[in-house]
């Protein structure tokens, strides 16, 4: 059997009392309707009627002001004047104090070494995203341009050398064999031939060179156009990981800016939102570090009921759920609220487990709350409206199996109900009911025995002791069902 909640707890010891009634409803159902029976002496009635039922759960705590903010000037300095008072309401935005203007200048020197390192860092991200200027590009276009005239000069003039080697060498050899003719005829002497001799290896040794520099130069011509054309290639190649370094360092040099300008903002305090001063820790003259509270603002429309959940409770309540909120200093008054939060963290002391809830209520013009004020919330978990509604002292049978016993004609008949919710007193009956019948309530027993009897030979020994969602009496008198909540 699952454990009972306290709300089931209460139920169960109402019904008890009418536990005679459960016994003679439940043997008026096994008898049939055939045996309906008169009504007693002591015989109470109730008439079904459409109402709203309302479950609710109590959580007790204090009030609490959650929007509550410490302000500081943020830089070092002295203060130049104060200008709230404690108890004081003020508005957004609105001049607490501020530091002088020696405090100043430190920070305003920040400032522009700050925003000078801003622009030389997006001077060189642009760089690296587009590393070359338009005059650069200009360049090395007119660089490859003429590094292949210079190919296309070198492809052309090679063989006209090459060819006036050639024909160099043909004379110096034509002139080498005619001497060789003359010296014979003796027309020259021989120094003549061994000069015209050398005069051919020279311009053999001529031909050679010309052949090798036509080769050279139309080379060099091709490797300096493929120079060109690399740097030209490597002008517009964008080096990805020195990109994303430069915006790092861009950044950066902003974030440090940021830092820098929100100094010397905070060198002037300004009220958060509207409030009240609940605290002035600097005076005019004084000098301070960054640290140092200077103002504690209160929103005092703002207001929170900081109370404990139990652990049985805890399932049954949701943000949103409206509340009920009382005073121990104020009987007269009950405020509205809502649930604002529900820790996910339990908090266990001397073996009992809770749950921190917060109920943010709605302040009432002319009344002065104050953070700390003993508060007790009625949550409402469950609502039903315009439903029919019996007492629970009504209800009999079991959880599968709701009776009741209707008044009818002067006798009682017991009748299979549907049951809704409960909030402890009155149930809801969703059918086998109408609204103006009246059911027995019944405070004595009727034969114990009897009923007894009546249980077992429709059920066998057992009776309903063995079905599930069911409870006896502990006087001996009846079955008492109760509903859950979903």
């Amino acid at each position: 059997m699952k454990s009972l909640k306290a709300w089931q707890i209460v139920v169960l010891v109402l019904v008890m009392v009418g536990a005679g009634s459960g016994a003679y409803g439940v043997y008026s159902w096994v008898a049939g309707p055939d045996d309906a029976q008169a009504l007693t002496s002591d015989t109470q009635t109730a008439t079904a009627r459409y109402g709203n039922l309302v479950n609710t759960i109590s959580a007790s705590g204090s009030l609490v002001f959650p929007v509550t903010e410490s302000l500081t000037f943020g830089s070092p300095g002295t203060v130049e004047q104060v200008n709230a008072a404690i108890g004081e309401s003020v508005t957004a935005g609105q001049v607490l104090a501020d530091l002088d203007s020696t405090s100043l200048v430190p920070l305003q020197k920040a400032i522009a070494q700050a925003r000078v390192n801003v622009a030389a860092a997006e001077d060189n991200l642009e760089k690296a995203e587009q590393p070359y200027t338009a005059e650069d590009l200009a360049d090395a276009e007119a660089a490859i341009e003429r590094s292949r005239q210079q190919v296309t000069d070198a492809e052309a003039r090679s063989p006209l050398d090459i060819a006036d080697a050639v024909y160099a060498v043909y004379k110096a050899e034509k002139t080498y064999w005619e001497n060789l003719d003359r010296v014979s005829r003796m027309l020259i002497t021989w120094e003549d031939v061994d000069a015209s001799k050398r005069a051919w290896d020279r311009a053999r040794l001529t031909l050679e060179a010309t052949r090798r520099s036509a080769v050279k130069s139309i080379a060099d011509a091709q490797d300096a156009l493929a120079a060109a054309e690399d740097a030209l290639a490597d002008m517009k190649t964008v080096d990805p990981l020195l990109v994303d370094l430069r915006r790092l360092e861009v950044y950066s040099a902003n974030a440090a800016l940021a830092e820098a300008e929100k100094r010397l903002e905070l060198t002037t305090i300004r009220a958060p939102f509207a409030g009240v001063v609940t605290s002035i820790g600097v005076e005019a003259g004084d000098a301070v570090a960054a640290n140092t509270v200077a103002f504690v603002i209160t929103d005092r429309d703002v207001i929170d009921v900081s109370a404990t959940l139990d652990e049985i409770d805890a399932p049954l309540v949701n943000v949103g759920q409206k509340a009920v909120v009382s005073l121990s200093s104020l009987t007269d008054t009950e405020f509205s609220g809502t649930v604002h939060s529900i820790a996910n963290t339990a908090r266990t002391q001397s073996g009992v487990v809770t749950y921190a809830l917060s109920i943010r209520i709605t302040p009432q013009a002319g009344i002065n709350l104050r953070e700390g004020m003993t508060a007790t919330a009625d949550i409402t978990v469950q609502e039903a409206n315009d439903v029919l509604l019996i007492p629970n002292q009504a209800i009999g049978g079991t959880i599968s199996i709701p009776i009741v016993n209707v008044m009818a004609n002067g006798a009682v008949a017991p009748r299979q109900v549907a049951l809704g919710a409960t909030d402890g007193v009155d149930t809801e009956v969703t059918s086998g009911l109408q609204e103006g019948e009246q059911v027995v309530l019944q405070t004595t027993t009727k034969s114990n025995s009897t009923a007894q009897n009546a249980i077992q030979q429709r059920f066998g020994q057992q009776g309903f002791q063995s079905m599930p969602g069911t409870f006896s009496s502990p006087t001996g008198g009846g079955i008492i069902q109760i509903e859950r909540l979903p």
